[in-house]
């Protein structure tokens, strides 16, 4: 059924049935971050029109304030003509491009997994030793000439967060048998007072 509408529908499914893409309408319909349209400098191209996934009719519009709107800034990067459509924060206030919207959400990305580790309340079913060798492949991947300097060092820094992981993991366990040794002993005095 969903692959006849899509026939007929372009993206059917996310336009109209996806809980997520619901949900993310009613979020953007709170941002303050909004894709405008400067009309003086807009060609009329509609080149932004046909490459919204929302199907937004940008073009016609000065502000695209639309639930359908993901920020996605196709539209912005598709644009030919310059200052023609920014995405800013309070209409005007604040612009800024494509590049630096990602490098945004990539901070706060980082930093939210972070703080998450950092706290002990990251986890992953992936082995530690195994995200290790991961990365550190993957970065002399990227910089084949200082191989042997970044194994080293990596060696060093893997060492101390696995160590690191490893008291975390002993002190979440520690914890839980606590607490399961507690509740046994509430329920060996509880039973014990039963007639």
């Amino acid at each position: 059924m969903l692959v006849v509408l899509s026939l007929f529908f372009r993206r059917f499914w996310c336009r109209y049935l996806c809980p997520y893409g619901a949900l993310l309408g009613v979020i953007g319909l709170f941002s303050p971050a909004r894709v405008h349209r400067n009309p003086d400098r807009c060609v009329g191209c509609k080149k932004c029109d046909r490459h919204c996934p929302g199907l937004i009719g940008v073009s016609h519009k000065t502000t695209v304030s639309s639930p359908e709107c993901l920020a996605c800034l196709n539209c912005v990067s598709q644009c030919p003509e310059k200052g023609a459509l920014l995405f800013s924060y309070f209409p005007g206030k604040i612009r800024l491009s494509p590049k630096a919207v990602a490098g945004i959400f990539l901070v706060l990305f980082s930093v939210g997994i972070g703080a998450a580790m950092l706290t002990g309340h990251w986890q992953t079913r992936i082995p530690a030793d195994q995200y290790l060798s991961f990365v550190a492949r993957h970065r002399t991947a990227l910089m084949p000439g200082r191989r042997t300097a970044l194994s080293q060092a990596d060696a060093a820094k893997m060492q101390q967060i696995m160590m690191r992981m490893r008291k975390q993991k002993e002190r979440a366990l520690s914890q839980s048998m606590q607490g399961n040794a507690r509740s046994n002993m509430a329920g060996a005095g509880h039973n014990e007072k039963a007639p």
